[in-house]
C-alpha cells in the first residue's frame, strides 16, 4: 500500500510557483523546490512526476488566482471602461511580488516555445485575458463609456499585448509611473 503524502498540496504548488517565479525556470533547481516545499526528491517525484510537471501545476494555481482579479473586474458593477481601469491599475503596481512581472510572462519569454505544453498553457492564459478585456470594452460600448466606432476585439488584443508588455517592463525595472503613463494612454484611446 502506497505511502499517504504528508504535506499540503496546494501549499506545495504555491511555494513552487513563487521559485519558478522568482529565480525562473531553468535557474530553479530541485534542491532549490525540495528546500522550498520541504519535502524530499521521493516525494517531490511520488506527488508531481517532475520539475516540467510541477512547472505545468504551478503555472495552472498562478492562473487560476490571476483569473480571479479578472472576474471580479466582469462582476463588478462599474462602467466597462473603469473595470478595464481597475484591472490596469493592478497589473501597473510594482510593489511586492508584482514587481517580477507575471510568471507566465516570465516562462513564456524564458523558454520561448521551446515546450509545446507550456506554451499552450501561456498562451491560453493570454486568450483568456484578452476575451476579458473584449467583454469589457464591449460592456463599455453598451454603456458608453468606450467609443462605438473601435474594433473590439482588436482593442482587447491590443490591451493584452499591453498587458504582457507591461509585466516585461516590470521584470526588468521600469518606475510604476511609466507604467501607469502607457496604461492611461491606451484607456484614452477607448
Amino acid at each position: 500500500m502506497p505511502r499517504k503524502l504528508e504535506f499540503d498540496r496546494d501549499a506545495a504548488i504555491e511555494a513552487a510557483a513563487e521559485t519558478f517565479w522568482e529565480k525562473g525556470y531553468g535557474a530553479t533547481s530541485l534542491d532549490d523546490l525540495t528546500e522550498r516545499l520541504g519535502i524530499g526528491r521521493a516525494s517531490l517525484y511520488n506527488a508531481f512526476g517532475d520539475k516540467r510537471a510541477l512547472l505545468l501545476e504551478a503555472l495552472d494555481a498562478y492562473v487560476s488566482d490571476a483569473r480571479q482579479s479578472l472576474n471580479e473586474a466582469l462582476a463588478s458593477h462599474k462602467s466597462g471602461k473603469a473595470a478595464l481601469a481597475d484591472v490596469l491599475e493592478g497589473v501597473t503596481g510594482c510593489e511586492g511580488r508584482s514587481a517580477q512581472g507575471c510568471m507566465c510572462v516570465n516562462v513564456g519569454v524564458e523558454l520561448h516555445g521551446e515546450d509545446i505544453d507550456i506554451q499552450r498553457a501561456i498562451v491560453v492564459n493570454i486568450e483568456r485575458m484578452e476575451d476579458t478585456f473584449f467583454s469589457l470594452i464591449k460592456r463599455g460600448q453598451g454603456d458608453g463609456s468606450v467609443r462605438e466606432d473601435i474594433d473590439p476585439r482588436a482593442s482587447a488584443r491590443t490591451v493584452a499585448a499591453l498587458v504582457v508588455g507591461i509585466h516585461s517592463m516590470k521584470r526588468i525595472g521600469v518606475a510604476a509611473p511609466v507604467l501607469q503613463a502607457a496604461a492611461g494612454a491606451q484607456l484614452s484611446m477607448l
